[in-house]
């Protein structure tokens, strides 16, 4: 019985040491800190995340921002991104804190949401927003081809960081009003190998959609020496872009509720045979 006391008493420095390794190793959630088996979320985490439920749909909310730039065909967003949002914790933990393995699982996730959809239709290839080269020395990676390595995984597209250059060591843009934010990114970016880019449709992904201003200017500097056509695509978009309940006309498709209620999606299925007795049989049962 004495040894078994002493086994005990050690039990709480065992756990609290179990918790540092899983924080050390990023073996943990990395929005509510359950110990995990691998990296990412939890399945709870993954649950609760704020999904946009964009799906890459034309004509949707984000979609519209970048309307006045040039070739600029789709846009879409995995998840609604504010700071007091939990969502926020996982992406400062791949952005700064060097949990790479969980932007590729978000990448991944991101591929998966749009794998059935046209959103990867005719696409050349994935080019990652570029980190300048003083911003990749001190952080070691960029986050936005970690992520780009996840969507690579499951569609097979080809990730190009050789076409697209970011020539200026920008400020952050995180503290600026968005007038300012247009004008950091104002002619910070370079294209090489333009030819590379001519004719054919590129995803350009990023990790946080906040103004668009990054993206917009990369439209821009693409357009002014190619033809090539872009759809963008990001992990975060800013909540300010979600106000609760998505209109229809937002998310561009024909009802909402098919989206956030799963009972009536069986009036856009299509109407077969069968499926027009079960709704009569439905009703008479009604």
């Amino acid at each position: 019985m004495a040894q078994q006391k002493n086994t005990n008493v050690w039990q709480p420095f065992r756990e609290v040491l179990q918790i540092a390794w899983a924080q050390l190793t990023g073996s943990c959630c990395a929005i509510c800190g359950k110990t995990l088996y691998g990296n990412g979320l939890c399945p709870q985490c993954w649950f609760k995340l704020p999904y946009t439920h964009l799906k890459g749909r034309k004509g949707n909310v984000l979609e519209r921002v970048f309307w006045g730039d040039p070739n600029v065909e789709r846009v879409s967003a995995f998840v609604w991104y504010k700071p007091e949002y939990a969502v926020a914790q996982a992406v400062h933990g791949f952005k700064y804190q060097g949990r790479t393995a969980l932007a590729q699982s978000f990448g991944r996730a991101m591929a998966t949401e749009l794998r059935d959809t046209d959103f990867f239709e005719g696409v050349a290839g994935i080019i990652p927003v570029p980190l300048s080269r003083q911003r990749m020395a001190k952080r070691g990676y960029n986050q936005s081809e970690l992520l780009a390595r996840g969507v690579s995984a499951i569609t097979g597209l080809p990730i190009v960081t050789d076409i697209l250059v970011r020539k200026v060591d920008n400020p952050s843009q995180t503290t600026l009003a968005p007038t300012e934010r247009k004008a950091n990114v104002e002619g910070i970016f370079v294209v090489q190998h333009p030819e590379r880019l001519q004719g054919k449709c590129w995803i350009i992904l990023d990790d946080v959609l906040t103004v668009g201003a990054t993206l917009s200017s990369i439209a821009r500097t693409i357009a002014a020496v190619s033809d090539a056509h872009l759809r963008f695509l990001t992990l975060c978009a800013a909540g300010q872009y979600h106000t609760g309940r998505l209109s229809a006309e937002e998310l561009g498709i024909p009802d909402v509720t098919a989206v956030f209620n799963p009972n009536k999606l069986r009036a856009y299925r299509p109407n077969t045979p069968s499926s027009s007795e079960n709704n009569k049989s439905s009703t008479s049962n009604d």
